[in-house]
């Protein structure tokens, strides 16, 4: 699968919506928690997992 280019402020707002997600209390946002678990049919990123995916981004 190729990756996707993004603009700069596509990716800012992605890093955002991660940090958003990181701390806050995600199964409170049933819409989102949703998306983040592909229907509850894997485990949404931890904080430490969310964490090295920034990294990652901003890389």
């Amino acid at each position: 699968m190729s990756r996707p280019e993004l603009s700069y402020r596509e990716l800012a707002t992605i890093l955002a919506a991660l940090r958003l997600w990181q701390r806050t209390d995600n199964r409170a946002h049933i819409e989102e928690s949703v998306i983040a678990t592909d229907c509850e049919t894997m485990l949404a990123l931890d904080n430490d997992e969310i964490d090295a995916l920034c990294e990652r981004l901003n890389a």
